[in-house]
C-alpha cells in the first residue's frame, strides 16, 4: 500500500480527493494530444464528515507533459503544496513549507497512477448499480450524469464528467464509510506561468522510496 500523505483527521476524504486527481490526469494525457497548450485553475471544495476544506488547484498540459499543483493549509504544518510533474515519467513532490521540506517521489516511464489503495476495491462492491442521469449544466459545463446506487441501502454516488474538461466536476456520496462531496469551483482555462510549477529554492529535499515506504517520513498522523 502507498499512501501519499495524510491530512489530519480527514484521511479517507483525501484518499478519494487524489484517486480523482491521478484519475484526471489519466483522463487527459491519455487522449490524443492537443495541438495547443491546456491550462486550468480551479478551487476545490471538499466535504466529509469532518467539515469543509479548500484546495487550490493550478493544472497545464502540453503534448509531452503535464504538471499540477494543489495548494491548502494543513491543521499541524501549515502551508502546504502537492506538485505532480509527469513528463517521461511520474515524479510527485510534498513540499511543507513551514518547514522547508521537499518529500520526492518518482515512479518509472509507463506508470499509470501512483496511488494504490484497498478502498477502490470496497467501492465496488458498494457501487451495485448505475444509472444514467438526463446531462445537467455545471458550472458553466454540460456534464455527463450518473449515478451509483445500492439498492439495499439506497446510498448512492452521483458524478457529474464534462467532455470538455475532461475532468469530473463535482461528486456526491453518501455511501457508508465514503461520505465525500467535492465539488469545482471558479473554473479558469486562462494561459498559466509553468514557474508556478517549479520546486522552491533552499529547500530540504528528502527521496522517498514507493517499495519500502508507506508514509513519508516524519508525517505519519501529522498531516
Amino acid at each position: 500500500m502507498i499512501v501519499i500523505y495524510r491530512k489530519y483527521s480527514i484521511e479517507k476524504s483525501l484518499i478519494l480527493l487524489f484517486f480523482f486527481i491521478l484519475l484526471s490526469i489519466n483522463i487527459s494525457y491519455s487522449k490524443t494530444p492537443e495541438k495547443k497548450d491546456f491550462s486550468l485553475s480551479y478551487l476545490l471544495n471538499v466535504t466529509d464528515e469532518h467539515g469543509k476544506y479548500t484546495v487550490h488547484v493550478y493544472e497545464y498540459k502540453s503534448k509531452d507533459t503535464y504538471y499540477r499543483r494543489d495548494d491548502w493549509e494543513s491543521e499541524n504544518k501549515g502551508n502546504v503544496s502537492y506538485i505532480i510533474i509527469k513528463e517521461n515519467n511520474v515524479s510527485s513532490y510534498l513540499i511543507i513549507h513551514d518547514m522547508k521540506k521537499i518529500y520526492s517521489l518518482s515512479r518509472g516511464t509507463g506508470v499509470n497512477t501512483i496511488l494504490e489503495e484497498s478502498w477502490i476495491g470496497d467501492l465496488h462492491l458498494k457501487l451495485i448499480e448505475k444509472e444514467k442521469l438526463p446531462p445537467e449544466k455545471y458550472e458553466g459545463y454540460m456534464c455527463k450524469k450518473t449515478r451509483y446506487i445500492n439498492k439495499e441501502t439506497e446510498e448512492s454516488c452521483t458524478m457529474w464528467f464534462s467532455y470538455e474538461l475532461k475532468r469530473y466536476l463535482k461528486v456526491e456520496s453518501s455511501l457508508s464509510g465514503f461520505i465525500f462531496n467535492l465539488e469545482m469551483k471558479e473554473i479558469n482555462t486562462k494561459p498559466l506561468d509553468t514557474k508556478i510549477f517549479k520546486l522552491p529554492e533552499g529547500y530540504e529535499i528528502i527521496p522517498v522510496d514507493p517499495k519500502q515506504t508507506e508514509f513519508f517520513p516524519d508525517t505519519k498522523g501529522d498531516l
